[in-house]
């Protein structure tokens, strides 16, 4: 699976006219979390390397911020040498490879982004984004707020149904005067940390977390509110998900199909509501389709299939008379002839079903 995932096709460019880098800006991807909670994908794959749509989380976000700069840094730790190779190989197409910072111990996404710092000197302002989120525009709103306004710490933030899972930010208009995390009594429409952010140099360099401790941004809004810096939040309107964990990763992905990252990562069959393809190799025998359809490299479906709203892996093998509805099947992944899979997400020979619906914003 980490073979296909890797050598996957970049989406297009959110804005086609080319990118337009912005002056002092450097980036950060936070890629250094186990992602626990979407195991077991992430037992052996790294949890930036989760694909939407057959491509990865970490394709997605490198060629948004490409759009804006070209000084990027990844901070890895668990499984880091496929992050490594993840790297290695957006380098030799976009001319230019993140620069990959390995902690050997977790520090902490705050943490992380003072780690990866140090691979990005001269930057005036760094944009940090968590490598599990998926967007369907660029930052660029986010950074012009964060230099409009001359705040110190920039928080790109949303109202959520469910803010319980999220760090909640107190406000006073735009100004965050606290951070809550995860809490249980957060009502629906709260306004939550999408996990991106636009920090200063003056404000980085003032952090100073505890050597061997797991430095948050939940410790550090405090710390900079204490110094009299400014922190904002910018409440934006697109689409932002966080894929914590399996239902989420399932959900980002039927979400992908109905929207305009389709457009950016497959090809249009001849029915725009019908099967939309990542190369022109993929073999379909007497396939009824619905949906839409996205269908990877050399996937190989038997006779009489039927497939809704699904997102079928490269070199994956589905038996005749199977139907697929609502499910992302993985790279490689094996479904026996006349199979009824709904709701799921199929890995290899296992299918996991999802048994919780995320809301997506």
């Amino acid at each position: 699976m980490i073979a296909s995932l890797l050598s996957a096709q970049l989406p297009a460019p959110h804005r086609p006219c080319g990118p337009a880098e912005v002056p002092g800006l450097s980036a950060i991807v936070l890629a250094a979390g186990e992602g626990r909670r979407l195991r077991p994908l992430t037992e052996t794959l790294s949890k930036p390397l989760v694909p939407v749509l057959n491509i990865p989380l970490l394709y997605w976000n490198v060629v948004l911020l490409r759009g804006l700069t070209g000084r990027i840094a990844v901070n890895a730790s668990h499984l880091a040498h496929q992050l490594s190779h993840a790297a290695a190989l957006l380098g030799q197409r976009l001319a230019g490879a993140p620069a990959v910072v390995e902690e050997p111990v977790l520090s902490g996404p705050a943490g992380g982004m003072l780690a990866a710092r140090r691979a990005l000197p001269g930057s005036t302002d760094l944009l940090v984004v968590s490598g599990d989120a998926l967007i369907g525009e660029d930052h660029r709103d986010l950074v012009a707020a964060h230099r409009s306004s001359r705040a110190d710490l920039t928080i790109a933030a949303q109202p959520v149904d469910d803010p319980q899972r999220f760090g909640v930010l107190a406000l006073d208009g735009a100004e965050v005067v606290g951070l809550l995390e995860k809490p249980s009594d957060a009502p629906p429409g709260s306004v939550v940390s999408c996990g991106m952010y636009v920090i200063g140099d003056r404000a980085a360099g003032r952090l100073r977390p505890e050597p061997g401790t797991l430095y948050d941004f939940k410790h550090a809004v405090p710390e900079l509110l204490a110094a009299g810096l400014s922190v904002r939040a910018h409440v934006q309107s697109g689409h932002w998900s966080d894929i914590g964990d399996l239902a989420a990763m399932h959900a980002a992905n039927l979400f992908a199909l109905r929207s305009g990252l389709l457009e950016r990562a497959a090809t249009r069959g001849t029915d725009p509501d019908g099967a939309w393809t990542q190369s022109p190799v993929t073999t379909c025998g007497d396939l009824h389709v619905s949906g839409p359809v996205c269908l990877g490299f050399d996937a190989r479906i038997g006779p009489g299939c039927v497939m809704e709203r699904s997102v079928v892996g490269p070199h994956t093998q589905i038996g005749a008379g199977s139907r697929i509805r609502d499910a992302v099947l993985l790279p490689g992944a094996r479904v026996p002839p006349g199979a009824d899979i709904a709701h799921a997400v199929v890995t290899g020979d296992h299918v996991l079903p999802v048994l919780r619906e995320t809301a997506l914003t």
